[in-house]
């Protein structure tokens, strides 16, 4: 024999770290981007495409990009029950449908951007996450690229998003 047999019996990590990584492998699209400045790359997941940290005099944050399913009702109420910590949908749904209804758009290429702005308040220092949601051409499927970070970071940052997802490419 080849000896192969026996090292997968030996090694129980073996299977689950072909289990984990199996379904999108093959499909998992690569990007390709100009890094703002004061961003740089960060630890990524087998979740994300990307993860960016960023580092200013407005406290750090974190951009991910993903992919997922487009349902601005359903999207935009789960990233207010992780910003506002509120598991009640009847109190958050006013925030949801007035951060629908307030969401710019910008151009990238050929499609339409829309940003969400998820904030509880005014304050400087609350958690904020802005939210790009990118067509692909996959259809129903978007990316996602999202800033966390303080709401003074989200500011300070916005532009430097939206240049950003401007200068993506999905290969």
């Amino acid at each position: 024999g080849t000896g192969s047999g026996a090292m997968s019996a030996s090694n129980p990590s073996d299977k689950a770290t072909a289990t984990a990584s199996e379904p999108t492998s093959s499909k998992r699209p690569t990007l390709e981007y100009d890094l703002p400045e004061g961003w740089s790359v960060g630890q990524g997941s087998q979740f994300r495409l990307a993860t960016l940290n960023i580092q200013s005099s407005n406290g750090p944050g974190e951009v991910t990009v993903s992919m997922a399913t487009d349902n601005p009702q359903a999207n935009t109420m789960m990233w207010y029950q992780q910003v506002a910590k509120e598991s009640d949908a009847s109190k958050l749904q006013p925030l949801v449908a007035k951060t629908i209804e307030s969401a710019e758009t910008f151009s990238v290429g050929d499609k339409q951007a829309t940003l969400y702005e998820i904030r509880i308040d005014q304050q400087n220092t609350s958690p904020t996450l802005l939210v790009v949601s990118l067509p692909t051409e996959t259809p129903q499927m978007h990316l996602f690229v999202k800033l966390i970070g303080e709401n003074r970071l989200a500011l300070d940052q916005k532009d430097k998003l939206i240049q950003f997802v401007q200068s993506l490419k999905i290969k």
